[in-house]
């Protein structure tokens, strides 16, 4: 279905037959009104065009303007297409990966001279050495100076081109139009925002089918595909295969990890198609290991343990049995410039009864950051920590404040903790992070400060408030611990907790704000004190447990603390049948 596209005189000739022009040695171009270089390229129905070969690659320019773009965001600036303009950068970001596709050559835009309202061909200069390459550019002068369908393609209007300044020593901007391109303005970053006609340069390695007209383009693929294995926390000898255009991809490998079967290679780490061995790759792709937990049913007591990653992490069982489910929470942000640390998490622990095929979900939290005069917002710890912050010109005497921890748990579905408030049947554990601690000076003079409230437990603890001189007239109380409910205590409390997120505050007119942990409520926030720690939950398991940060509890490797710094944890051991 698809011949391999070999490039050479004879072969461009015979597809494009009537029009084309040479502009030095082996390069061409095609100049008609309509030749046939009509391309459907990356998946944009929209089409792109063939403006022709240079440098032993194919030259694209897409036929409709992605819309009217500042150069450089803004009115002033660089006109330096080296600088890295905005311009630049977001035709060669996620937000155009469409043309970024591994058919594209990422290639030096140093191509093309324009003196000022004068003469423009296609004359190859890359002098400047520090010009980099890039995958995406734009649609040059030389190009609309001769290819009498890219005039009439884009009509009388001013697009955004590149070229090589001869005036001065730089890669500029150039407004052009694209009718007419005698008119033109180099090295003006325009107040307007003018028209960008992306352009690419295709790899040499590709195959084709089609015939270049309106009716039937060209459709390009890759000649050859690779094919990484991520063993998904295994291991496996062959990290990479290439596989030939429309070939399958043959006899998989076989990876390795202890304790765990394998289940197959996927499109993707979490969910996705499992690959046979017939499967036929259309572009590069890497395929993920899958496994299940455990491989042996009859070793009891063997234990899984997941520290935090900052996403969510999934397990699919292998057995058939009872489980027991142990949560840690993760501590809340300290205000290091007070000594004064943020909530311990608190610990849940329970069993359940899974069958074979069960997946669960697991999200471990973070520990909380601290705001201060360097850092004036800091988030909070992942999975519903609050953020904390100080007010504009705050900090100046060491103020510090810090963010809620966040808490961890394990479900039977997908998300954050968050999410769950409509499906609590999924839900099966949840350890609740601690509150921030917050450190405040006033004037230099007097000092107001509290640790952030332990999290977990039923309910979760207060935040412990000192105060000092007339601290009080601030009218302030530090957060209040979590429950099983909404929490109503406290009208000068800035921020109650919500279901699976500590209270959170933004105000540029209150001095400092701590926030408040994470959990299955979260814990309240807190003008200049202590931020309350987020609740546990066992509502999911058998025997279950739940213990505030501030008492006794194990320990993820066996011994004992009295609460949980750091960020959180998970543990998870097979009881047997």
């Amino acid at each position: 279905l698809y011949a391999k596209f070999v490039i050479t005189e004879e072969n461009l000739i015979s597809k494009m037959t009537d029009y084309r022009t040479i502009d030095g040695a082996n390069n061409y171009r095609f100049i008609g009104e309509n030749p046939n270089n009509y391309v459907t390229f990356a998946g944009d129905t929209a089409g792109w065009r063939i403006v022709g070969y240079f440098d032993g690659y194919l030259k694209l320019v897409k036929t409709t303007s992605i819309g009217n773009m500042y150069w450089n965001g803004v009115e002033n600036g660089s006109s330096d297409w080296e600088t890295m303009p905005t311009l630049r950068t977001e035709l060669n970001d996620s937000k155009y990966s469409f043309y970024n596709s591994g058919l594209v050559e990422p290639y030096n835009w140093c191509v093309g001279r324009a003196d000022y309202r004068r003469n423009f061909s296609y004359s190859k200069d890359c002098s400047k050495t520090t010009a980099d390459k890039v995958k995406v550019g734009l649609v040059g002068i030389y190009d609309t100076s001769q290819a009498v369908w890219l005039k009439n393609m884009a009509g009388n209007n001013w697009a955004w081109t590149i070229t090589r300044d001869s005036n001065v020593d730089s890669y500029s901007s150039v407004c052009v139009n694209l009718f007419n391109a005698n008119s033109a303005e180099r090295g003006i970053v325009s107040s307007s925002e003018l028209q960008v006609f992306p352009s690419v340069y295709l790899r040499n390695d590709v195959r084709y089918r089609g015939e270049g007209t309106l009716q039937n383009p060209y459709v390009f693929i890759k000649d050859i595909n690779t094919v990484s294995f991520d063993a998904n926390e295994g291991t496996v000898v062959e990290a990479t295969r290439t596989i030939n255009s429309g070939s399958t991809i043959g006899s998989l490998p076989t990876p390795t990890r202890t304790n765990f079967r394998f289940d197959g290679w996927y499109t993707s780490k979490i969910g996705g198609t499992l690959v046979s061995d017939s499967y036929v790759p259309s572009d590069d792709m890497v395929l993920y290991a899958h496994w299940a937990w455990l491989d042996n049913c009859s070793a009891i007591n063997s234990s899984l343990v997941f520290d935090y990653t900052g996403s969510e992490r999934i397990i699919k069982l292998n057995c058939s049995g009872t489980y027991k489910l142990e949560t840690w929470g993760a501590q809340g942000g300290d205000a290091t410039c007070g000594n004064l640390p943020g909530g311990l998490g608190g610990y849940s622990t329970g069993t359940k009864i899974l069958s074979s095929g069960t997946d669960l979900y697991i999200n471990v939290g973070g520990q909380g950051n601290m705001a201060n005069s360097q850092s004036t917002k800091a988030y909070g710890g992942y999975n519903g920590g609050a953020m904390s912050s100080l007010a504009d010109g705050q900090g100046r005497y060491g103020e510090c404040f810090g963010s809620g921890g966040g808490a961890t748990h394990i479900a039977l579905e997908s998300g954050l903790l968050s999410t769950f408030e409509t499906k609590q049947n999924s839900l099966l554990l949840v350890a609740g992070g601690g509150g921030g601690a917050g450190y405040y000076k006033h004037d230099n003079n007097y000092n107001c400060y509290g640790s952030g409230g332990a999290g977990g437990g039923l309910t979760a603890g207060d935040a412990y408030n000192s105060v000092k001189n007339s601290c009080n007239t601030q009218n302030t109380t530090g957060g209040y611990g979590a429950s099983q409910t909404v929490d109503t205590r406290g009208s000068s409390v800035l921020a109650k907790g919500t279901f699976g997120n500590g209270g959170i505050y933004q105000s540029s007119s209150i001095n400092g704000i701590t926030g408040g942990g994470g959990g299955y409520y979260g814990g309240d926030s807190s003008a200049i004190l202590g931020a309350g720690g987020g609740s546990g939950y066992i509502g999911g398991v058998t025997n279950g447990q739940t213990i505030t940060g501030n008492l006794q509890m194990p320990t993820p490797n066996g011994g004992t603390e009295a609460g949980h710094s750091g960020n959180g944890y998970v543990k998870i051991t097979y009881l047997g049948q």
